[in-house]
């Protein structure tokens, strides 16, 4: 067992496996290059100010689902989608978002 404190054997494990996974990204793509969604404006009296985006796929039935999705605070919704491959989802499955 090692003498040293469990914060100090465990902290420069959590940063390297920290700086391990943002290499193992890849590079940054553009978001908003590749982003499928469009903004939104008409959804309210938004005193947030507040942007959506929303997603539907062509030859989308009448009456199909709606998916609401919420990204992080630090995330841009077309980083979200893109990441995470709603807007693919959504065609396959035939829902809005």
């Amino acid at each position: 067992m090692s003498s040293r404190p469990a914060q100090e054997r465990f902290m420069p494990r959590l940063s390297d496996t920290i700086a391990r996974l943002a290499a193992a990204r890849g590079p940054r793509q553009d978001a908003a290059v590749a982003s499928r969604l469009t903004e939104w404006a008409g959804f309210g009296s938004n005193p947030g100010a507040l942007r959506a985006h929303r997603y539907r796929p062509e030859g989308l039935e009448p009456g199909a689902p709606l998916v609401v999705v919420l990204h992080g605070c630090t995330q841009s919704a077309a980083a979200y989608d893109l990441g995470s491959g709603w807007s693919r989802l959504a065609d396959r499955h035939g829902f809005a978002l």
